[in-house]
């Protein structure tokens, strides 16, 4: 393996590790540590006198790996992760002992970059898995030795496609990251969501909508990996935010909420129905938006939240329905004085633009009607003075 000619020190991941449909390619959960394992050998092998090999033992790497809690059960496992490596084609192992011991000097040769093993493409489903991605130093001492979150960061790396015409655009699915990563949808959420609030990566939540059927949905995703200055802004911003009080915090949270699923019905806006916080409770003028609407979105999150008290405390549920229609009668009252004032409002204005109109073609039918009248007038006066003559 030849030094290659890159001014960025980076070590090259094969794509071919998350083919996911192909057992003699793809890295289970089980050996997601082989990916710092891999990481850890490549950085050794980049040496000046033997570029892409390096000698060492598995005494060595366990040292360098701490997996296991006990010395002799992390060997076991290095040595694990090493033939899985190899049996998968990723690296290869060369020793002079009849068996692979744990103190077997070992030469481990790494593959080159433009290797076929690393080139050549195969698919899983729909997804192509080829080449290699550039994995920096930056974000292997990010992840601070979780091997999940490495994976992850050199999973959406790949994703961005950097230096093409799409890069950025991509959208990751949970689909997905359960396939690649090898989880379960609800590991992968909660994955997700702990590496955003590590300021690992930035999630693009994709906007939401309404299907042909009245179904609210949600697209795709977007997510890009944070370098080291972000993550130090990112620090600095939660700092500014704590200071903020709650309720800042819990309105911010409703509008957006509320704008991004495109709900129609502004009063919503004054309510708590799409504030999720425990710590906060409905209202009757909440029930009395919520059964006046007719924005689809407001009705479902009413339903939803109204539903979660009736299961939670039956009692508490009728109680406070009691005292919501007893106070419907209110706010209808008030809402029916507030249209009509405006609608008044509007009644006046209209009114004086219709008396203008009004005045004018009065104005302009009275000088008719007076021409009129003058040319007859004078017709009768020439007509008399012709007689008299």
């Amino acid at each position: 393996m030849k030094e290659p000619k890159f001014k960025e020190k980076f070590i090259g991941m094969p794509i071919k590790m998350f083919a996911y449909e192909h057992d003699e390619l793809f890295i289970t959960k089980k050996d997601e540590n082989a990916f710092i394992l891999y990481y850890i050998l490549n950085v050794m092998a980049c040496n000046l006198y033997t570029w892409g090999e390096v000698e060492t033992s598995i005494s060595l790497l366990s040292k360098k790996l701490p997996i296991k809690n006990k010395e002799s059960d992390n060997r076991a496992e290095i040595k694990r992760l090493l033939l899985s490596l190899s049996n998968k084609g990723f690296i290869r192992l060369f020793y002079d002992d009849e068996q692979l011991n744990y103190d077997t000097l070992l030469t481990v040769r790494m593959l080159s970059l433009d290797d076929p093993h690393i080139m050549d493409m195969v698919t899983s489903d729909n997804y192509k898995h080829v080449g290699w991605v550039r994995v920096t130093e930056e974000m292997f001492r990010a992840c601070k030795g979780d091997a999940r979150h490495f994976r992850v960061l050199i999973y959406m790396e790949w994703r961005m496609f950097r230096g093409q015409d799409n890069e950025g655009t991509y959208c990751i699915s949970y689909g997905e990251w359960e396939k690649v990563l090898d989880i379960s949808h609800p590991t992968a959420v909660n994955l997700i969501k702990e590496m955003v609030d590590l300021n690992l990566m930035y999630k693009d939540g994709g906007k939401f909508y309404t299907d042909e059927y009245g179904n609210c949905k949600q697209e795709t995703n977007k997510y890009a990996p944070s370098n080291e200055n972000q993550r130090e802004e990112a620090k600095a911003k939660v700092k500014i935010e704590d200071t903020d009080s709650l309720e800042k915090k819990q309105n911010r949270t409703v509008l957006a909420l509320v704008n991004q699923m495109d709900v129609t019905d502004s009063r919503t806006k004054k309510t708590n129905l799409f504030n999720s916080s425990k710590k906060v409770y409905l209202t009757p003028y909440c029930y009395y938006v919520w059964k006046t609407t007719s924005c689809k979105q407001t009705k479902a999150q009413g339903d939803k939240r109204l539903e979660a008290i009736k299961k939670a405390n039956p009692n508490q549920f009728n109680k406070f329905i009691s005292q919501c229609e007893q106070e419907f009668k209110k706010y209808e009252r008030e809402e029916s004085l507030e249209k009509a004032s405006k609608s008044n409002a509007n009644l006046i204005s209209n009114s004086n633009i219709r008396d203008q109109w009004w005045d004018e073609e009065d104005a302009k039918k009275y000088q008719g009607f007076s021409e009129k009248r003058r040319i007859e007038r004078e017709k009768a006066d020439a007509l008399a003075e012709l007689l008299d003559a």
